[in-house]
């Protein structure tokens, strides 16, 4: 199939746009994909599930991510529009490399994968930011079923897996020009060869004092002091290219807090009635504060050594 007539297809069938990027994770062929399944020469064949996503896996995943609450959350926080400038900001540097690959080579279709990917929302934010003109394609790849669910609505040119951020990625050698990893774990290994030469990681995380009022009020977990050199440690070999970070401000409603608490971390730790407790208890009217930093690096040149800058 041509790049071409990949990205047709992909409006139809998302996932049947990005077959020539995908790979089998038993033997590692390449697929051929239809409405009921990912199949392989070699006869593997994983079925795809009624709302389009496929499962990738060469074994069952032993940490199955968000569960339908978290994720539901997460979707209502996003759609509330309390992190628009967030989504702004990330749409705009991934697009940026997008568009800067596609002048580079040409006809060639760029292709965006979000390991992590949630809802799908930033993935999507950067395949229609990146434009009509540039028609890329976007993969979405998380642990939880509920969140693929959700991906594989987010975009007529975004796909969704069920894989394992930290396994051997379902993917062809350079198949992404743009990796992302957005409040998600980070896999540089994965990076090195899953991405294309020329290509770029976004890594996407929560900075010191990113929603401080309810850190304090409530007792979310804090950001590590020390993640910007524990970055610079996982990836080894690449350059950072642009360091930004985005802080604005929210008016969340009590309901609203509820769902920025539900759909982190800390909602594995917190009771949700206590949660709703505490948030009762805050000063009305409060307002809560965002900061999030959005880091953009390249693969080290050749003969180049040593970890990215932190």
């Amino acid at each position: 199939m041509s790049e071409a007539d990949a990205a047709g297809d992909a409006v139809a069938d998302p996932l049947t746009g990005v077959a020539d990027l995908l790979r089998c994770p038993v033997c590692g062929g390449t697929v051929a994909v239809d409405r009921r399944a990912v199949r392989c020469g070699a006869g593997h064949t994983f079925d795809r599930a009624r709302q389009g996503y496929a499962s990738l896996l060469a074994r069952p995943l032993k940490f199955h991510g968000d569960d339908a609450e978290m994720v539901g959350a997460r979707g209502a926080v996003l759609a509330s529009g309390l992190y628009d400038p967030l989504l702004r900001a990330v749409a705009a540097a991934g697009a940026e490399v997008l568009s800067a690959v596609a002048a580079a080579t040409g006809s060639r279709v760029p292709t965006a994968v979000d390991l992590g990917c949630g809802t799908g929302t930033y993935l999507a934010g950067v395949v229609e930011q990146a434009g009509e003109s540039v028609r890329a394609r976007g993969i979405g790849i998380d642990a939880s079923k509920a969140a693929v669910r959700a991906a594989a609505r987010a975009h007529p040119r975004v796909a969704a897996l069920l894989g394992d951020a930290w396994a051997e990625l379902p993917m062809a050698d350079g198949a992404a020009d743009l990796i992302m990893s957005v409040f998600a774990p980070r896999n540089a290994a994965a990076y090195h060869r899953v991405l294309a030469p020329g290509g770029a990681v976004m890594v996407v995380a929560p900075e010191p004092g990113h929603l401080a009022e309810l850190v304090g009020g409530i007792g979310l977990l804090r950001v590590d002091e020390r993640k910007n050199e524990r970055l610079a440690g996982a990836l080894g070999g690449f350059d950072e290219l642009r360091a930004d970070t985005v802080r604005w401000t929210m008016s969340p409603t009590p309901g609203q807090m509820a769902a920025i608490v539900g759909m982190g971390p800390s909602a594995r730790h917190l009771d949700s009635a206590e949660v709703r407790s505490r948030i009762a208890r805050l000063p009305a009217g409060g307002t809560v504060t965002g900061a999030v930093a959005i880091r953009v690096f390249r693969r080290n040149a050749p003969g180049a050594c040593g970890p990215a800058p932190g």
